[in-house]
């Protein structure tokens, strides 16, 4: 199910604060059994599993918007905004084998239980506060620029705060006088750069605290064991990012985009081999700086456009290169199956 409720108030013409409120529910459950006539089964003598997933989703979105318009050819928006992302999760799942009869074979009717796990409430939280301006002129030169912070939960509160930004602009060489010399098969032309920053999160929620499991038994009584490893000093993974592009259409039938892209990271998270006397492998932690450069091309063609039959045909091109730039003091990082190594692709 999905709920939003969003509210717009003008303090004076052009400049319009929004309020938006929306909350995501999301319920799944998975049903398996394995009969005992089975090859799969006949050692349990039947097995059921089943496992309920619920999520919650709550968005909250805040911004005050500006619109300006001057000498007829120049326009600005403004927009100021703040926003808070909050994700949960609750998750139950159990197995139970050796069944009596087939006929009834509900997780219940079960006399040994193969497997039990869940967890309530496990979720992260995202803050953030965000500007944006845009510039045009005679709808022909187009620039703008965009910073934001983000806060959260996953990292550690010394380092959960990530500063990002984007600077951009185009251009639309098709309204230039110099083009209606070709303007009968060549149209809708755009040249467009932009340079800025964003940030990754590490996928575990709780990467950066020392954590305990529960659930271990140890000659028959309850236990537990150290699942974790704290890293306070785990952060932002930040990605630095050029792109240039020019978009053009032929003969109003062939529209094309080319794009190249230089995207730097730095803080790179990954796991970094530690001492086996720690009773673990290895942690994840900002070890490296990677580079991936590269060029995509996309064609879209209206091959046939009549009353009533319409072909239209993509085409999509795309080259990566990706070296990995550092791996902070080491030259290489053997794991199980990949060796990451400064001057090669990052698998």
């Amino acid at each position: 199910s999905f709920y939003t409720v969003f509210a717009n108030y003008t303090f004076i013409p052009k400049l319009v604060f929004n309020t938006t409120l929306s909350l995501d529910r999301t319920n799944s459950g998975y049903r398996s059994w394995t009969d005992p006539r089975s090859t799969d089964g006949s050692s349990d003598n039947g097995s059921m599993s089943r496992s309920m997933n619920q999520y919650r989703q709550l968005v909250w979105k805040n911004n005050l918007s500006y619109d300006l318009r001057f000498k007829e050819k120049h326009t600005m928006d403004f927009l100021a905004g703040y926003e808070v992302h909050e994700y949960r999760r609750d998750y139950l799942s159990g197995g139970i084998k050796d069944f009596a009869t087939v006929e009834k074979h509900n997780i219940s009717n079960g006399a040994n239980i193969s497997g039990l796990s869940g967890y309530d409430n496990s979720g992260w939280r995202l803050v953030s506060y965000l500007g944006r301006v845009n510039y045009n002129y005679d709808s022909k030169y187009y620039l703008g620029a965009s910073a934001r912070m983000d806060g959260s939960s996953r990292l550690h509160r010394d380092s959960r705060w990530g500063t990002f930004w984007s600077i951009s602009g185009a251009w639309r060489i098709s309204s230039e006088p110099f083009m209606e010399a070709v303007s009968s098969w060549l149209n809708d032309t755009r040249l467009r750069v932009s340079y800025g920053s964003n940030g990754t999160l590490p996928s575990d929620y709780y990467g950066y605290l020392n954590l305990v499991k529960f659930g271990y038994k140890y000659n028959e009584k309850p236990g537990m064991l150290e699942s974790q490893i704290a890293n306070k000093d785990m952060k932002w993974e930040k990605n630095y990012n050029l792109n240039i592009g020019l978009d053009f259409r032929l003969f109003d039938r062939v529209s094309t985009t080319v794009e190249f892209y230089n995207r730097n990271t730095s803080d790179l998270l990954m796991p970094m081999p530690i001492s086996y006397t720690t009773g673990f492998s290895s942690m994840l932690t900002n070890i490296g700086k990677l580079r991936n450069t590269g060029i995509e091309v996309d064609i879209n063609a209206d091959i046939i456009r009549g009353k009533d039959f319409t072909w239209n045909s993509s085409l999509n091109l795309g080259h990566n290169k990706n070296k990995v730039i550092s791996l902070a003091d080491q030259e290489e990082i053997i794991g199980s199956y990949t060796i990451r190594k400064v001057g090669l692709p990052y698998n």
